[in-house]
């Protein structure tokens, strides 16, 4: 491993990070500052679902959009995608036509928006604005749940409407 990459700073996706970052001794990298408030309340996170891990951190570097990553060979570019929270960022292989999109997109459905300072109408305009127009073609893995394709979703996927 040579860096950790963090989409978002709900508790499930950044519980352990402190951690890892402190025994690995690994670069941290996203999610956007806008998460910030997220990753200082970690460990209110963790009490209230009943976790024993939440711990704050510092990343390495915010990222914004257009900010590029290097993992290996790999060039990712990042994609910032509000409203599951306000610093979401999506991860894309151009090379391999792959984005790595946390809780944003989801096979048959979309990122929640139930949370403080989350935005649905946002969080819709991120999948039609920055994701959609990377290609029907791109796989995506999620957070959670099985993979698919942005053509898939846009076919398919019932929380999002014809104008996708």
């Amino acid at each position: 491993m040579e860096r950790l990459l963090v989409t978002h700073g709900h508790v499930d996706h950044v519980g352990a990070v402190a951690t890892l970052q402190r025994r690995l001794g690994l670069p941290v990298e996203g999610p956007h500052q806008d998460d910030a408030f997220w990753i200082e309340a970690v460990a209110d996170q963790a009490r209230h679902f009943g976790l024993d891990e939440g711990e704050p951190f510092t990343p390495t570097r915010w990222l914004v959009h257009g900010d590029t990553v290097t993992v290996g060979e790999e060039t990712l570019d990042v994609l910032h995608c509000p409203g599951h929270t306000p610093g979401h960022v999506v991860y894309f292989s151009p090379s391999r036509r792959l984005a790595l999109v946390g809780d944003v997109l989801f096979r048959g459905s979309v990122g929640r928006t139930d949370f403080p300072r989350s935005n649905h109408a946002q969080l819709l305009a991120s999948i039609r604005d920055r994701l959609m127009p990377l290609g029907d073609d791109v796989a995506f893995i999620p957070g959670h749940g099985p993979g698919s394709t942005l053509g898939e979703e846009r076919a398919s996927n019932p929380f999002l409407g014809p104008h996708f």
